[in-house]
């Protein structure tokens, strides 16, 4: 499903459109002409639907050189493998997190507590997958005529990343976990989650002209962007938390 140019959406659990597994964040796909990269990979319970996705929306699947995941949690990362298998495609990373997907660790990425509070199917199990590049604030992905800024964003979770990057004259901001649509923010109950870091992640995204936001979970927003993370910048302000999506 298209978006705006170049940047589609091919992926979406019950937390958005329910395009295709419920176990899905929003998965991105940023067509950059001679190649193209997919942001997250998915929970991997629906990595073909999305591969038949980005097929209907871009033709040959095989441009996609680049998974570039916000974090470890299983609705964002589980696929990673998939896509290492089917594309060879590289697998991107931060570098705090980059030891829980090549372990496939489910106690530090918190997917056994998720699991047992209904979360996730209690079949459901992370696959370990190879990281390729280890990603830190300031970095820019190439992916052809489309370049992407990795922002450290900790505070849904210890090692979040965010991308930002002028698609085709557009400010768009990948924010993962961090603020939803209308303000709202993700405090989950884990030991990583830290409103100090989602503070200042906040306060640091509110500095960004953003056109396109583009969150993990809920409504995009495709013009006008700013104003989500303003609305929670100026519950901040007033000394309140953010409303919680969840």
């Amino acid at each position: 499903m298209k978006l705006c140019k170049d940047v589609y959406l091919v992926g979406s659990g019950s937390l958005g459109f329910d395009m295709t597994s419920p176990w899905d964040c929003h998965v991105f796909l940023v067509d950059g002409g001679s190649e193209a990269a997919l942001i997250d990979a998915g929970g991997g319970l629906a990595s073909n639907q999305i591969l038949a996705n980005c097929r209907d929306d871009i033709g040959s699947v095989k441009k996609i050189k680049h998974v570039l995941i916000t974090h470890t949690h299983g609705d964002h990362c589980g696929g990673a493998i998939d896509w290492k298998k089917k594309l060879g495609a590289k697998i991107y990373v931060s570098k705090p997190l980059a030891w829980q997907l090549r372990t496939g660790d489910e106690a530090a990425m918190h997917l056994d507590k998720a699991r047992a509070a209904g979360g996730y199917p209690a079949d459901y199990r992370m696959r370990a997958c190879p990281v390729d590049v280890e990603l830190s604030e300031g970095d820019v992905v190439k992916v052809g005529r489309n370049n992407l800024q990795v922002l450290a964003t900790s505070g849904q979770c210890r090692g979040h990343i965010s991308f930002y990057g002028n698609i085709a004259g557009r400010r768009v901001l990948f924010a993962g976990d961090t603020v939803a649509f209308g303000g709202k923010i993700l405090l989950i109950n884990t030991r990583d989650c830290d409103l100090g870091d989602y503070k200042e992640t906040i306060y640091k995204l509110a500095k960004l002209k953003v056109d396109v936001f583009l969150p993990s979970h809920g409504s995009p927003s495709l013009s006008n962007g700013g104003r989500h993370i303003q609305l929670a910048k100026d519950a901040l302000d007033k000394l309140a938390i953010p409303p919680n999506l969840f």
